[in-house]
């Protein structure tokens, strides 16, 4: 049971007066033959819109999104999940069939919805391995190598009885600093008071398969999809550590994955593939790993995201991080990005980190911090500089070093223990 009551007029949020969730997950069915999932929620809404800037020219460029009206009302929904999961040799399948009926008090137009959606489809899982113990090297502190692979594939068809644009997004996809970006977007990156559906983040969401979550963090997000992905999980594994007491470690792990949809016109603007992705990390050493990861789609100013990076590590004295994000569409930029933590001494930690886009030659901020380790309390101070929006900020906060779960235990991948651990200090 939740309630929410929003603090800041310049933020669209969403008031829960109250809100009631049950969510019932993996129950088995029948001996183990199926598995039931199932998440229903009431509650009573009220959709409270930002208020446009007062300055007359950032009122000029600001355009609230297509969901952002003022609306109220009851909202009821369940979502409801049967799985038939079986061994055919070696693949593993999960049919499924998933239902929701919801009720929403007002629309975009401000009257009473009902929608029913349903999705069926199958999951397949796949996996293989290898493994050689011979293999053998002191270079790259290899001793044995393991392939571990799991091909993965799902098909689904998808329909909902309501169009997803008839909706308010009383359960918001996006954060506060991001939803009031997306006001702006429009006239800084597209020039018109609309964002193209391409780059809605609505679509997005329902293209990624969001609505086929029972745990879907937006109700309003369902519309008609059909959609086949498939995907290869990889992890090379081996051994490393003093002879006698090795452990196993993943050395290489690179996951990618690609979505086709039948129904390219209507899912996803006129192309078959889309949403391709990869992650792949290199653990080179206990203290070097190599990192990246890309996201593309193919129709016409689709996102091509890139990264790549290096992590230095040495506990427990810090840590140092070089990296690099490309991106290009609609929005582009080439940023350079290095960050670093040190322990100083027992008692003090710095942490410092620098972004410089490349493509526009501009410096786009650097923050700095400083931090002492009491016996009772952990205090830091620092400042950021962003100088993308001419700004400058400073942070000062004090806390008690037996909080050990808080953000302060962990500056910059430093670890800072709870008062004693080590003994007496």
């Amino acid at each position: 049971i939740t309630a929410d009551v929003r603090v800041n007029r310049f933020f669209t949020q969403t008031e829960w007066l109250p809100r009631l969730d049950h969510f019932w997950l993996g129950e088995s069915l029948l001996d183990d033959t199926f598995t039931w999932y199932a998440h229903s929620s009431a509650g009573y809404a009220r959709l409270q819109t930002a208020t446009a800037p007062n300055d007359p020219v950032q009122a000029a460029r600001w355009t609230p999104q297509e969901w952002e009206v003022p609306r109220s009302g009851e909202r009821l929904a369940t979502r409801q999940e049967i799985d038939w999961p079986f061994q055919f040799g070696p693949v593993k399948f999960v049919p499924y069939a998933l239902g929701e009926l919801a009720h929403w008090g007002q629309d975009i137009d401000g009257d009473a919805l009902q929608r029913a959606y349903w999705q069926m489809g199958v999951r397949a899982n796949l996996p293989m391995w290898a493994v050689n113990p011979a293999i053998e090297s002191e270079l790259w502190n290899v001793h044995g190598l393991a392939h571990k692979i799991n091909f993965k594939g799902e098909f689904l068809v998808a329909e909902a009885t309501r169009d997803l644009n008839q909706l308010p997004l009383y359960d918001p996809l996006d954060d506060d600093s991001i939803e009031a970006f997306r006001n702006r977007m429009p006239f800084y990156t597209f020039g018109t008071p609309d964002i193209p559906e391409r780059f809605d983040p609505r679509s997005y969401a329902v293209r990624t398969g969001l609505a086929g979550w029972v745990t879907s963090p937006s109700t309003e997000v369902a519309d008609d999809l059909m959609l086949l992905r498939l995907g290869a999980e990889q992890r090379w594994q081996t051994k490393r550590g003093r002879p006698g007491a090795r452990r196993i470690i993943d050395w290489i792990v690179l996951d990618s994955h690609v979505s086709f949809f039948p129904e390219q016109s209507r899912d996803n603007f006129g192309t078959v593939a889309g949403m391709l992705d990869y992650n792949f990390r290199w653990h080179v050493g206990d203290r070097v790993t190599l990192a990246s990861e890309g996201l593309f789609d193919f129709f016409r100013d689709g996102q091509q995201l890139i990264s790549f990076g290096a992590f230095l590590a040495r506990p427990p004295r810090g840590s140092l991080y070089l990296g690099m994000h490309l991106l290009d569409g609609p929005i582009q930029h080439s940023v350079v990005t290095a960050s670093y933590s040190y322990r100083m001494s027992p008692k003090w930690v710095s942490t410092f980190g620098t972004s410089y886009d490349l493509r526009k030659s501009r410096n786009l901020g650097q923050n700095f911090s400083i931090t002492r380790i009491g016996e009772s309390l952990i205090v830091s101070a620092g400042f950021q500089v962003n100088a993308a929006r001419d700004d400058v900020g400073v942070t000062l906060s004090i806390e008690p070093r037996f909080l050990h779960t808080s953000p302060l235990t962990r500056i910059g991948g430093v670890r800072i223990d709870p008062a004693g651990v080590r003994g007496l200090e």
